[in-house]
């Protein structure tokens, strides 16, 4: 962290222009930063005698494992990790060009670390993740944590292979974001909404989109536009 002295009138016009250019670099660098939080993590700052380090050096040491500066090293993923009570856990700051590194290094933070510095290192994690470390194993090839669900998944894919006239899957198209999943189920409440028809149809066909809350709601404002007329509804349909 560097400190820069505030703007005031008695500085000259270069030294204002050098604190205005610091001070838009601390804006832009703050506007990339993204929180999550990581239930894994307790007591930070032990000082653990065996591994010689503590959680908080060992979170602030990783490293990225597929994304590389322009030189073709790997770069420290997060900028600070502290308790937070609003999320009563710890919390992991980051930029959002790694968000999919450091997203794979919370999910998998019990397995890694385990690998890393053995069952020493289950001793400074919360029970829960000592409990996942014990369910998934890191895959040293592949760069992530092997779980039963993952062998289950495997298992099902394999037992698909018999449908060949299926096209083969390209992980690539299969990416998605999915901070878009809430707007997904919406959107397909909206489209099997019990209360509507379906607007479904072939291309000759015109498709039918009537709702029945928005058609009942016509009638009574009809109704009553005619009440004030002193019209009889019944008669007037008839």
């Amino acid at each position: 962290m560097r400190m820069i002295p505030m703007m005031n009138n008695d500085l000259p016009s270069h030294t204002k222009r050098k604190i205005s250019r610091m001070i838009h670099k601390q804006e832009q660098f703050l506007s990339t930063l993204i929180t999550k939080p990581c239930v894994y993590l307790t007591d930070i700052d032990y000082f653990n005698t065996k591994l010689n380090t503590t959680m908080r050096e060992i979170i602030m040491n990783l490293e990225t494992l597929r994304a590389f500066d322009d030189k073709g090293k790997p770069v420290k993923i997060f900028q600070n990790v502290d308790y937070s009570s609003w999320h009563s856990c710890y919390v992991l700051t980051f930029p959002n060009h790694l968000e999919k590194e450091a997203d794979d290094f919370i999910a998998q933070l019990p397995a890694y670390l385990q690998y890393v510095y053995g069952e020493e290192v289950l001793y400074m994690l919360t029970a829960e993740g000592a409990v996942k470390a014990q369910q998934s194993q890191w895959d040293e090839e592949n760069l992530c944590a092997t779980s039963n669900l993952d062998i289950k998944l495997d298992a099902i894919e394999l037992e698909s292979t018999n449908k060949s006239w299926l096209p083969a899957l390209q992980d690539d198209i299969l990416e998605f974001n999915t901070s878009q999943i809430e707007m997904q189920n919406k959107l397909h409440q909206r489209a099997t909404d019990a209360d509507s028809i379906s607007t479904f149809a072939p291309k000759n066909q015109k498709a039918i989109n009537i709702h029945v809350s928005l058609l009942a709601q016509l009638i009574n404002l009809i109704r009553m536009k005619l009440d004030l007329l002193d019209i009889d509804f019944i008669h007037l349909i008839h």
